[in-house]
């Protein structure tokens, strides 16, 4: 089985050559304090578009906290890049700088929707959105299900991050991320099931992903929502001669029967 190395390798990702994980290590932070999980710059490389100076990025990132994050985005895709940054706490404010024109910060709730979509009218759509905001179920929900949804949040072809899902595996401690740990596959679960809405014989509720969300990755604490408008439905190919199918017979009589299966419990 191959392990995924955390050790930077040869080819760069930032616009100073540099691998993501290693500009997280050795950049300068510029007095900002940085808190990251390695493991992410691999995912994140994958992912994310690279800087390109044909096509500038737009970046939402949810969380500011000690800024280090909204210096190592910025500083690794440098004038590529416009960042924005949100967080409840007024004193995010003091990483705006004269000098970085491409970064702004906005001060307000993740679950304020009004507040959200007055972000996206001023900067968006957006191609990157990052939330590592307070990581509670609830916060994480009405973020995703308010920008997701729309066309003025997200460019057709984006990604949405959500990070730090483990602080869900635990509910019950003195800073309650969660009602129940199921609630840590809520999101990725409807993203999903949306995927195949078309599938469905009977009509379904349409959530913020249906006929949005093209793929889904997770990974240890993280997943990666990619959102394409439209999404393309599966196309089939058929050719030759089909052997034909015994599985109805071979299998117990009570396998394709749902009532069958209700009267056994199952």
């Amino acid at each position: 089985m191959a392990v995924v190395a955390l050790t930077a390798l040869a080819v760069g990702f930032c616009v100073n050559d540099k691998r993501l994980l290693e500009h997280w290590q050795h950049s300068d932070l510029n007095g900002t304090g940085l808190d990251r999980w390695l493991n992410y710059a691999n995912h994140y490389e994958q992912h994310f578009p690279r800087p390109n100076a044909l096509h500038q990025i737009r970046m939402l990132e949810i969380g500011i906290q000690s800024g280090g994050s909204a210096i190592m985005w910025s500083s690794c895709y440098g004038e590529t890049m416009e960042y924005i940054g949100i967080d409840i706490d007024p004193a995010c404010k003091r990483f705006e700088s004269p000098h970085r024109s491409n970064m702004h910060f906005e001060i307000g709730s993740s679950l304020n929707k009004t507040f959200l979509l007055d972000v996206c009218r001023k900067y968006g759509p957006f191609d990157i959105v990052v939330d590592d905001g307070g990581h509670t179920a609830e916060m994480i929900t009405s973020a995703v299900n308010t920008i997701f949804a729309s066309n003025a949040c997200m460019t057709p072809q984006s990604v949405y991050v959500v990070e730090d899902m483990h602080v869900m595996a635990n509910c019950f401690t003195h800073k309650s991320y969660c009602g129940t740990p199921g609630e840590i596959s809520g999101a990725p679960c409807v993203a999903f099931e949306s995927m195949h809405d078309y599938w469905f014989k009977s009509p379904r509720p349409l959530t913020p992903f249906s006929g949005r969300v093209a793929a889904i990755h997770l990974y240890d604490s993280i997943a990666f929502y990619v959102r394409s408008v439209p999404q393309l439905h599966l196309q089939r190919l058929r050719r030759g001669r089909f052997a034909h199918n015994l599985e109805s017979a071979l299998n117990p009589s009570h396998t394709y029967d749902r009532r069958k299966r209700q009267e056994k419990g199952q």
